[in-house]
């Protein structure tokens, strides 16, 4: 979040979050959103210039937050180039599960929120497909065509690869979209479908 988010603002951000999650943007009033923080319906536009600003706010929060937990490009690549099938795996997948139990729960509601506007939010579209589809198909492909080409892994179809592992990211992330309690607290890395992606990475 932006270092303007303190305080109240902060506060305001973090109900907007929850309400709009629960019951959708167009039926959030910002009467309920002030009651929810305990203020005058008014004081929220000393914070927030109108509802839009806002859900901006939420769509910029989680462009900012996306990749905190995914290794930078060339750090990656080193372990691509030291590390076993398993660090490998590690690093061409991440996800936004964070120690910081607020920062994780803004990231789940901020996603969960893309998700029920995708097909009625032209942003929220494009932030899902190029945040959770495009840049990380484009970063696991670099990963990837870097460890054949230093001879670790051997030249296999990639882009499929890449599609696979998409698709599982993508399912998962439906799951944790509809029940952010799945991501909370029942989703383990150590699955039979990562174990399987893992093996086909053909490792030298």
């Amino acid at each position: 979040m932006s270092e303007s988010f303190s305080g109240t603002r902060e506060i305001i951000f973090d109900k907007a979050i929850e309400i709009i999650s629960s019951v959708g943007f167009e039926n959030m009033s910002m009467k309920a959103l002030a009651d929810a923080v305990g203020i005058r319906t008014a004081s929220i536009y000393n914070h927030f210039v109108c509802k839009q600003e806002i859900l901006d706010s939420i769509y910029d929060y989680f462009c900012d937050h996306m990749y905190d937990n995914r290794l930078p490009i060339e750090q990656a690549k080193r372990v691509i180039e030291t590390g076993s099938r398993e660090d490998i795996f590690r690093a061409i997948t991440f996800d936004f599960r964070s120690s910081d139990e607020k920062k994780f729960k803004r990231m789940v509601l901020s996603a969960k929120i893309l998700m029920m506007r995708i097909f009625n939010d032209k942003r929220a579209n494009q932030i899902f497909y190029e945040f959770h589809c495009h840049n990380p198909v484009r970063y696991i492909k670099e990963l990837l065509e870097h460890g054949v080409s230093i001879g670790r892994i051997e030249s296999f179809d990639i882009d499929s690869y890449a599609d696979s592992l998409l698709g599982m990211i993508f399912y998962r992330g439906i799951k944790a979209f509809a029940s952010p309690d799945y991501i909370i607290g029942e989703i383990s890395r150590e699955t039979d479908i990562e174990k399987m992606l893992t093996d086909i990475i053909p490792f030298r």
